[in-house]
């Protein structure tokens, strides 16, 4: 099986520039990377902050970009959405729960829970009780290897100013995955506009590059906080039933070489 992992894509109002970027060019330019070498990808997950202010016109253009992607998609939101717009503007989204948008999607070789860790006017997240409950209970009730997928992280990352909008209070959900280890083979995250990989108690955990700026790794020990122009990319994430894997694919024009 194989999947696409984007996030981070900070769509804005027509014409609007995140940090001297174009948001809505570097997405198109990603969607026809995808569509040309990844066609066959059975699902595309897109781990929030879809756009950047959380508005109605914001979620159309977003749709008119991703109405382009050879394959379905589903969306989670990130810190800078907002949940009421963007169940608006993808109204025949499957989304569960009417406080959350939590989503179970089912595949041939594994359950995906794609999370909310949306909490209003906040750039960390959180999983309440409530929230905690349905994973619970979907991971009980799934008799196949679990891949989940939501925006903050819930894994210390090593960079500080990023660490301190992390998800809130991780403990309980670490603890639920871990009475759950070996069901649930992977963690893919959002938010750090970076690769990083780590492993906790048997568990994978992951993100991508964002789709337009990324986040520098200059002064991280510092707490300091810098964008980056630095290439945006996607994920393919390959799972045989056991073994996940994980590719970085930037998505910019580069050379190809016959080898």
């Amino acid at each position: 099986m194989k999947l696409i992992q984007v996030s981070d894509t900070h769509l804005g109002e027509p014409g609007e520039r995140v940090f001297g970027l174009d948001p809505a060019a570097a997405l198109e330019q990603c969607v026809a990377h995808i569509n040309a070498h990844h066609a066959d990808a059975a699902l595309c997950v897109v781990t929030g902050d879809l756009v950047n202010a959380g508005t109605g016109s914001e979620y159309a253009g977003l749709k008119r970009v991703l109405s382009r992607l050879a394959m379905p998609y589903r969306l989670i939101p990130g810190n800078h959405d907002a949940r009421d717009a963007l169940k608006a503007g993808f109204p025949d989204m499957r989304l569960e729960g009417k406080d959350f948008l939590h989503q179970s999607v089912e595949t041939p070789d594994a359950t995906l829970l794609l999370l909310d860790t949306h909490e209003p006017g906040k750039e960390s997240g959180r999983i309440c009780d409530g929230r905690l409950a349905w994973i619970e209970a979907r991971l009980a009730e799934s008799a196949k290897p679990v891949l989940v997928f939501m925006h903050h992280p819930p894994v210390a990352i090593g960079h500080q100013a990023m660490d301190r909008m992390p998800l809130r209070n991780p403990g309980p959900f670490l603890e639920l995955l871990g009475r759950h280890r070996g069901k649930v083979r992977h963690v893919f995250f959002g938010h750090v506009h970076r690769p990083f990989f780590t492993v906790l108690d048997g568990i994978g955990y992951s993100s991508v590059p964002g789709t337009c700026h990324q986040i520098s790794l200059i002064g991280m020990e510092r707490g300091d906080l810098y964008a980056s122009s630095e290439p945006g990319g996607y994920g393919v994430i390959l799972f045989d039933g056991v073994r996940v894997g994980v590719h970085m694919q930037a998505f910019a024009d580069a050379a190809v070489f016959d080898v």
